[in-house]
This record gives structure tokens, sequence and C-alpha cells, in this order.
């Protein structure tokens, strides 16, 4: 950040490689320079470091990484683990804010160590002064000033992979326990070596003032009014953002406030122009949003027309049967649809969701009349060709049925007449009367 953006300080950065590389050069020297390092913690910006010096740092992964390989893994530290890797030394404090100053402090008094944490504090601890001054007057600053700076507010315990809360004083009092107090001073660090941060200052061209209304315009800010530099998109003012903007390092999305219109303006246009009646009810029951179609279907067409909405009136004046389905979504978020459902002179298919649990719920209405009378006209048709089918069925049944008597008393007729032939033949060539009573 100083190189980059407050490039006057950049020569009093100090001269010595950050704790991360100053450590992975100390177990080079005494494991061997083909030692792999791989850093863990709560700092993204280690993979900064890793990618810039990865002779020094091959890897940097993340606590949140690490604790699901271990898991993917089955892998678990025990107390063998802990002692085969020793207690840990006063650099352990160093996630803490002022945790580095404690470890530098040795009782002389040519040097006075202060902490900050947090971009915005250290640029506001810079920015006001001329460093130029320590070369124009020497003498007003006998003393030295040592800054630790961490970005992370309150240290790397508030890192973006470290929980919430991670810096209360349970924390400290846990990291207190395994860091000994005492300075750094008398250690022999042959490996450090010395590092050089020059300027590297980012020049950008300042717009002018008809290309930063111009950007703001592309969120919606028209007017002075619409300035309200709330700061949510990250930039102190709306006119930093539209300068980012500008410059490629923002997005119009970063902007809540346009971000929350343009929703509104999608959803109304589709409350608006969908092909059913949609409604929007709050914690009390009460309008908050609704569509001409739902108006119309409600009874209300002139009121909504006169007024351009319905706001604020009771749904219990228009759907009163179905109250209860609202207060459930709101309270519960209770998702229920009702299939052809008697309203007014309508029949139609009620669905009402929650939009946020215990403030808002909406209901999409389907008039279903018109479906539910062809469903009727339908089967009307269909049950009269059942009944011609069934007339049909009984007539051949009836004429089948006659055919089948018919048919049966032919056929006895012809057995009797063949069954008397074939006796009178057997009794003329002799057969006994037993035979043939046989």
């Amino acid at each position: 950040m100083v190189r980059k953006y407050l490039p006057g300080y950049a020569a009093f950065i100090s001269p010595l490689p950050s704790p991360v590389r100053a450590h992975c050069r100390l177990i080079k020297e005494k494991y061997g320079h083909e030692a792999k390092v791989v850093f863990f913690g709560p700092c993204a910006a280690k993979k900064n470091e890793s990618d810039a010096h990865p002779d020094e740092l091959a890897l940097a992964v993340l606590f949140p990484a690490l604790e699901q390989f271990l898991e993917e893994r089955g892998i678990k530290f025990g107390e063998e683990a802990e002692l085969a890797l020793g207690p840990a030394e006063e650099g352990r404090f160093y996630s803490v804010e002022g945790g580095m100053n404690d470890t530098l402090r040795d009782g002389k008094t040519d040097v006075r160590y202060v902490s900050v944490s947090g971009l915005e504090d250290f640029r506001r601890m810079l920015e006001d002064f001329d460093p130029a001054e320590f070369k124009r007057h020497p003498e007003k600053f006998p003393r030295k000033l040592f800054v630790e700076v961490l970005a992370c507010p309150g240290g790397c315990v508030n890192g973006p992979a470290m929980p919430r809360g991670a810096s209360g004083l349970a924390t400290l009092f846990a990291t207190d326990a395994t860091a000994p107090i005492r300075a750094s001073s008398g250690r022999c660090l042959t490996h450090c070596g010395t590092s050089a941060y020059p300027a590297a200052a980012v020049v950008d061209d300042e717009p002018d003032e008809s290309a930063i209304a111009g950007a703001l315009a592309r969120v919606g800010k028209t007017t002075k009014a619409d300035e309200i530099n709330c700061g949510a998109c990250g930039y102190n003012s709306c006119r930093e953002f539209a300068k980012a903007l500008l410059a490629g390092k923002a997005e119009e999305a970063m902007c809540h406030i346009y971000l929350k219109k343009n929703f509104q303006r999608t959803s109304n246009a589709l409350i608006k122009y969908i092909p059913a009646g949609v409604v929007i009810v709050d914690a009390k029951g009460l309008i908050v949003e609704c569509n001409r179609l739902f108006a119309e279907m409600a009874g209300a067409l002139e009121e909504f027309d006169a007024l351009g909405n319905l706001d604020g009136i009771g749904m219990d004046r228009f759907m009163p049967d179905f109250a209860e389905l609202f207060a459930g979504a709101v309270a519960h978020g209770s998702e229920i649809v009702k299939y052809r459902q008697p309203w007014k002179d309508r029949i139609v298919t009620i669905s009402v969701f929650p939009i946020s649990v215990g403030k808002f719920a909406g209901a999409v209405v389907q008039d279903v009349t018109k479906n539910e009378g062809r469903r009727e006209e339908i089967a009307a048709k269909a049950r009269d060709v059942i009944r011609k089918n069934v007339y049909t069925v009984q007539q051949v049944a009836r004429l089948f049925g006659e055919h089948i008597a018919e048919t049966e008393i032919m056929l006895n007729e012809i057995a009797g007449a063949y069954e008397s032939q074939t006796v009178g033949k057997r009794l003329r060539e002799g057969g006994s009367e037993e035979y043939l009573n046989g």
C-alpha cells in the first residue's frame, strides 16, 4: 500500500524481509535449501508473497483449506505432534496488534514503538504529514518512530480466514498462554538479509468533470442530492467511486443504492406485466404492492387507476377467506397453493409464498374460471359420449342375445333330426333293443 498509494514513505519501509520470509530463510538454513516451506494461517496476503517468492515460500494455505484437507485425509494431531514441533516462541503473538512490538522493545529510549491496524487508520496516520520534513528539519525528530502496521483491524486474528470475534479476550489470553514475553533482540539472525521496497506509485489520470458526471449517471446519480456518500461501495465518496468506475477498478453493482433501484425496477416490471394477479402484503396484512390485474380481479380497478396502487389497504377487505394464508407465510415462512378456490365471481388458484419471514409475503392469483368452464363443457360432452356408447353396447348385446337364442334353437332341431335318422338305420340293420337303448 505504501509503495503504490503513499510512495513518499517507501524509503522508510524497514529494509528487512517480512516475518514469514525471514522464517522461511531460517528453516532452509536449518534443514537445507531444497526444503519446501508451506505457510498455514489466516492471512490471504501470504499468497502474494508465495507467488512473488516461490523459492522461499512454496505455498500459502488458509486455515479453512487446511481443515478441509485434514478432514478429507483423516489426519488428527495429538500431543505427540505438539511435542515434536516444540513450544511456540515469542513470534506467536505476532497475530495480535502490537505483538511484534512486544518482541522488539529492549529497554532503550531512542525508538518509540507504536502499532496501527486497518488500512484506513494507517492512511489517516500518514496522509497529513509531509515525509520531506524528516530531511528538512531532522532536529525535530530526535527519536525514531517504529510503526507496526497490520492491514486487518485488530491484527491477523481478524483475518479473512478467522471466525468472528477471534480478537476477543478469550483469544488473547489463550494466545498469551502459549507465547512467552521476551525480546528478540538477542537472536543472531544471519539468514535475514535485506530487502528493498522501492516506490511503485499508481498514477491515475484525473478525469474531467464531464467524465465523472457520466460515470455517476451510470449508477443513477444525476443530481448532487443523489451523492449520499454512504461508503457501502468501499469508497469514501460517490465521486471517488465514479473515478474508480472510469479507471476500471469498480463496477456499477458495487453501488448498493443503484443495485437496489435496479432490482426495484426489475421487480416492478415483472409484477406489472406478469399475466396473473400479484400482491405483496406486510406483517400487518396491508398491501405493499400489487399489479393492475389483481386490482381488476379484486373489484378495485377504479381505485387502482385513480391512485396508481392499493398500498395501505388491508388484504382482509379483498380476500378475507385467505387472510390466514398470508399471516402464515409472513410469520412462519410457509408456502401454500390452493387450487380452484371460489373468490367473488371467479374461480382462482392462489399461491402464497414468503418474501421475508416476519416482514413480507406475496401471492400470485390465477383466474381459472374459463378453464373450469371449459372443463365442465368437456366433462358434459364426455358424459354424453359415454351414455351413447353404453346404449350402443346394450343394443348390440340385445341383438347378439337374440341371435344366439335363434342359433341355439336351429342347432337343436338339426341335432334332433340327425339323431332320429341314425336310430332308424340301426334298427333296420337288426340291432337289439337293449343295444339301442344303451
